[in-house]
């Protein structure tokens, strides 16, 4: 259980918001945890999704949606870095 949950620790900060279409619904993966550290009142599960849905705290993730933070800053990144052209 200890390897299992380091695991899990690693894989829900490490960017990958990838999730099978079909486990979207049930598993809280790193979308969830990312709009969780973003919009701290959301997303509080640790594996699944069910106690946010009761509790009223579940948020769909914005990486979905095609806007997570880290979509924005590949867009952004294209010749540009904090706003200012690349020299």
């Amino acid at each position: 259980m200890f390897i299992f949950v380091n695991l899990w620790t690693i894989s829900i900060h490490d960017g990958n918001c990838k999730v099978p279409n079909i486990m979207k619904p049930f598993v809280n993966g790193s979308a969830h945890h990312t709009d969780h550290h973003l919009f701290y009142n959301y997303n509080y599960g640790q594996f699944f999704t069910l106690w946010d849905r009761i509790g009223q705290s579940f948020r769909t993730p914005s990486a979905w949606d095609g806007d997570s933070p880290s979509e924005q800053v590949m867009q952004n990144g294209n010749g540009k870095a904090n706003g200012h052209k690349a020299e």
